[in-house]
């Protein structure tokens, strides 16, 4: 048996095979067949053959068969054929999230896609905001914001196979105001943080990094009486405004020494004092700490909190500097602790995320991903030093993210 049909536009007859036909008969019975095989009869007008199925539902008489018969279907009637599925062999694009990057700061972003054909792709910009580049060849997307494009702005990027297919990525490049000096350029290894650790710890602490003690014997000094601030307009106000609060302390009654590295210890201290954390005196201390050294309470304190658990043998290597990497797992530590609500994230599209240690992905993921926490040249850094300076931006961000 088969059904004649015309088809509203033009189709492979070979897809339908296997499928079903669905006639809109305009009845409680159903009418729909099993398609065994398809013919053209040209002009769109295709044979569909339903095998030894009938199409007849009753005699008009059953007294009288002569009379003929009632089919489940009729002349003019309507039809649809389902389809089980489309099948799209446009590229597909590797999923970029949300990204945020300081005005004046450089980011680099990598796209990538792939051909569902295996075809080859070419690449081309579809929208950039002012200033930024995309290389067709290595798929990056070099970009330094100015300050008067901080908000949102989108990037859309088109991949086209060999023959013609093509799909476009959008995703928003969120640009912060500026923690970078007036002229566009960063401090060495400005605007990151890690946490302590080595590479023999739980804390990473692997870092190379020097800050002179934050020793509690100099007193905090008012807005604006640091001398040492010249060139770090970018973090002046940070810095004065948790000076003002007893948060960060001087090298001396008026100097700050922006761009001397910070140590582990030193770094624990103004997370403890950040978020007033209580300072716990009668417990275990890490071996390499003795309880006069001006950092023992804070130390034993994040220690009981599990914001440290040390480098490893019941070491904490206080006078250690502290990497970007072992900065971050420490804040992370200590954000979870307070109960800053944060989004967890696996990894980032830092193209040197895996130099990242296997302790710190998480932590350096989830900071960066959310903002907290912004790259360096559109670089991670995780082994490089942290200013006083960075960390005095980075803390008043936090303050205002915890509040």
């Amino acid at each position: 048996n088969y059904i004649n049909v015309t088809m509203n536009e033009d189709v492979d007859i070979e897809h339908l095979v296997g499928r079903y036909i669905h006639v809109q008969n305009n009845k409680d019975m159903n009418a729909v067949y099993k398609i065994e095989s398809a013919e053209s009869l040209g002009n769109n007008q295709v044979r569909i053959g339903i095998g030894d199925v009938t199409l007849i539902n009753r005699y008009v008489n059953s007294q009288n068969p002569d009379s003929g018969y009632v089919y489940d279907i009729a002349n003019a009637q309507s039809f649809t054929i389902p389809l089980s599925s489309e099948y799209d062999a446009s590229p597909v694009f590797n999923i970029v999230t949300k990204k945020n990057v300081d005005a004046g700061s450089q980011i680099r972003v990598k796209v990538s896609a792939q051909s569902p054909l295996d075809l080859p792709l070419t690449y081309k910009s579809v929208t950039l905001p002012r200033g930024a580049s995309f290389d067709e060849t290595t798929q990056i997307i070099n970009w330094v914001p100015g300050q008067e494009q901080v908000g949102n702005n989108l990037i859309s990027i088109k991949a086209v196979d060999s023959e013609g297919r093509e799909s476009v990525l959008d995703f928003i490049v969120r640009v912060l105001s500026s923690t970078y000096k007036s002229d566009g350029t960063s401090t060495e290894n400005s605007g990151t943080i890690g946490t302590p650790g080595g590479s023999n710890g739980n804390d990473g602490s692997n870092g190379d990094v020097k800050l002179p003690v934050i020793q509690p014997d100099i007193p905090p000094v008012s807005n604006n009486a640091f001398i040492d601030l010249e060139g770090f307009d970018w973090a002046k106000d940070s810095i004065n405004k948790l000076a003002e609060d007893e948060i960060i302390k001087g090298t001396s009654p008026t100097t700050f020494s922006p761009a001397t590295n910070i140590k582990r210890a030193d770094f624990v201290i103004l997370l403890v004092r950040t978020f007033g954390l209580k300072v716990l005196e009668s417990i275990e201390q890490f071996s390499d700490i003795n309880s006069d050294d001006y950092f023992a309470s804070e130390i034993s304190t994040a220690r009981a909190a599990g914001i440290v658990s040390g480098t490893g043998n019941n070491a904490f290597a206080p006078q250690l500097p502290i990497t970007r990497q072992d900065m971050m797992v420490i804040l992370y530590n200590t954000l979870i602790h307070v109960g800053v609500d944060i989004e967890k994230a696996e990894k980032c599209d830092y193209p040197d995320f895996e130099q990242v240690s296997g302790y710190a992905k998480e932590a350096v993921a989830t900071l960066t991903t959310n903002g907290i926490v912004r790259g360096s040249g559109g670089f991670i850094n995780p082994n490089n030093n942290t200013t006083r300076a960075e960390v005095a931006v980075l803390l008043l961000r936090i303050l205002a993210l915890s509040r």
